[in-house]
Formats: structure tokens, C-alpha cells, sequence
């Protein structure tokens, strides 16, 4: 199973489990991304985890791929959460579909699917993660006790240079 679903309602960026998660097969998962017309996977797997796994290599030739590591439980830094989100806008600026992916396609994967609705939809801080969590995604799930307000600083922030 996948659990690959669009992070908005008529969203062009899914979320979704990594490859072979709890022991799904790459094959299904490759189809299920190439039914849904996906172009682009951005992968969030910390670099550990990603050479534990054999990701984004194992579909590299399937997709185009960007990973952009964050950890696994904390604070990711912005820089990070800032490369993520851009390889997202700069997906779908070239027209296509894009699936983001960590472990189980929750935490992380919500994470950055909030921060990019709040960067590039309109969408406030707050209720980018409510919109994610309704869309199957948990969000704040990888940092439970970090306040509002430094979650709505987390999902707002945008590299200076894009602001001169």
C-alpha cells in the first residue's frame, strides 16, 4: 500500500510511503506513482536512511528525482525545508506532478506539503496543516512539542535572496 493522495484537494503534489515500504514491493509503488501522473519525487529520507533503503536510486530512472534530506524527528533547518519546497514550486513551474516521500509518507511529507501550500498557495500557516492532516498527512507528528508559533516561522520562512 502506498497511501499516495494529493496533500490539497486538487493539488498537483501527492503524498506518499517510500518504496518497499512495510514490505510493499517496488513495482506496485512505481505504477501507483505513474498511474497518478506523477513526473517529479522529491525524497526527504535523511541520508542514512535513504542509503538504507536504496532511495531516490531505485526509481531514478523512472522519475526525476530531487532529495532534499531532513531528519527524522526534530527541527529540520530552514535551508533544508527551503530545498524541498523549491524542488516542489519548481516541479510543478515545469508542469509536472509531484510526489513527496519519507518513511510513511506522513511526518515529514506533511511537513513540507504544509510549508509549500503556505509559500505558494495563499494558504495561512495553520491551516496548510489542517488541510495536510485532512488529506491523510501528520504534519506535526515529527515535532510534537514545537509551538505554533515556531511551526508558523518554520512553514513561512523563504530564502532572503528570493525577497530582494
Amino acid at each position: 500500500m502506498t497511501n499516495l493522495a494529493p496533500v490539497a484537494p486538487d493539488a498537483p503534489v501527492f503524498g506518499v510511503c517510500r518504496a518497499r515500504f512495510s514490505d510493499g514491493d517496488l513495482d506496485s509503488w512505481l505504477d501507483a506513482l505513474d498511474e497518478a501522473g506523477i513526473g517529479r519525487v522529491v525524497c526527504v529520507l535523511s541520508e542514512a536512511e535513504a542509503a538504507e533503503y536504496g532511495v531516490p536510486e531505485a526509481y531514478a530512472d523512472r522519475f526525476e528525482t530531487r532529495h532534499t534530506p531532513l531528519p527524522a524527528e526534530g527541527i529540520p533547518d530552514d535551508e533544508a525545508l527551503d530545498a524541498a519546497v523549491e524542488a516542489i514550486r519548481m516541479g510543478n513551474y515545469a508542469g509536472k506532478r509531484v510526489a513527496i516521500h519519507c518513511d510513511d509518507g506522513l511526518g515529514r511529507t506533511g511537513l513540507v506539503a504544509a510549508a509549500w501550500l503556505t509559500r505558494y498557495h495563499g494558504y495561512g500557516p495553520m491551516e496548510a496543516l489542517d488541510v495536510v492532516e485532512a488529506a491523510g498527512r501528520a504534519p506535526r507528528k515529527t515535532l510534537p512539542d514545537l509551538s505554533d508559533e515556531r511551526l508558523q516561522d518554520l512553514l513561512t520562512t523563504e530564502d532572503e535572496d528570493d525577497e530582494e
